[in-house]
């Protein structure tokens, strides 16, 4: 493309801009805003994708949480009653492996410990 074609593009983006101050910053704020939030939900979902990717049986690792229902705060009226924890009796490993043939091995997590 020719510069001087590409330079009058220029002169009437630049232009129409100064025109329409108003439209031009809405717009402006509106793309901002659109490819920060593309940002982070890429940056969240490339987080929530990587975990656990070091081992070389990461398909084949689980999370057991609890969900809990706390009759206080449903009474109360707040929001969600439910609450999801990975806290574990440490009973529950042991009876895993027992009760499912499927089960191999299993860990345990403590609160403060980790990212768990």
């Amino acid at each position: 493309m020719n510069t001087v074609i590409l330079r009058n593009y220029f002169k009437v983006a630049l232009r129409n801009i100064m025109r329409r101050k108003l439209y031009s910053a809405i717009n402006s704020f509106g793309l901002s805003v659109a490819v920060a939030f593309a940002i982070f939900i890429f940056l969240f979902v490339r987080d929530e994708s990587s975990f656990d990717n070091f081992h070389s049986n990461a398909m084949h690792i689980y999370r057991v949480d609890n969900k809990r229902f706390d009759f206080s705060s449903f009474k109360k009226g707040d929001g969600e009653p439910f609450t999801a924890t990975a806290d574990q009796l440490t009973s529950l490993g042991p009876a895993l492996l027992q009760e499912l043939s499927e089960a191999s091995n299993f860990g345990l997590t403590r609160p403060g410990l980790g990212p768990g």
